[in-house]
């Protein structure tokens, strides 16, 4: 009868401990997916910089590989020059001439445009990057938007554009705070 009360109080052991490790891994499992979940917003974060960058990016590559190749401000209007020069600037990939020429247009468009329009939420996101903060930039940013950086970012806000005129005006779409 002793043993049979010990293995009755060992089974009883051995199953509160497989409790425990359930609620552990149960534990684990959570962190894990929250983990998981700061990654993926992070990604985000980062693929919606890259994307704002990108065309920016372009058009200095754009400008870096013209210049190897010979052109300077001096060399007259770039397309024309582009035009002129095109055979000696296609890359041996199989792009055809027009193309190419079609394509660096577009990356030089692209950029000039881009370089002066984004989203509010890349502004935010640039804000939110400086350190140690910066509260002249957060305040501007409240100014011009009507919502805080932390709104923007944690998507309380959807993201309008901002352009700035060639006249120098901006034209801003406020979007104020649904916290009064």
């Amino acid at each position: 009868m002793t043993s049979l009360m010990e293995l009755s109080k060992r089974i009883e052991e051995l199953e509160r401990q497989n409790q425990d490790h359930i609620s552990e891994r149960r534990n684990l499992n959570t962190r894990l997916e929250q983990q998981q979940q700061h990654h993926i917003s992070e990604q985000r974060n980062l693929n919606a910089q890259l994307a704002i960058l990108q065309p920016i990016i372009w058009r200095i590559l754009t400008d870096a590989y013209l210049s190897i190749k010979g052109y300077r401000s001096s060399s007259g209007a770039r397309s024309s020059w582009i035009s002129t020069n095109i055979v000696r600037l296609l890359p041996p990939t199989g792009t055809t001439a027009a193309a190419f020429e079609q394509k660096l247009a577009s990356y030089r468009k692209d950029g000039d445009i881009c370089a002066h329009s984004t989203q509010t939420l890349a502004i935010a996101l640039a804000v939110d990057a400086v350190a140690p903060p910066d509260e002249d930039l957060v305040y501007m940013f409240t100014q011009c938007f009507g919502h805080s950086v932390e709104e923007e970012l944690n998507g309380k806000i959807t993201s309008t554009s901002v352009a700035v005129g060639k006249d120098g005006i901006a034209h801003l779409q406020t979007t104020p705070s649904p916290i009064p």
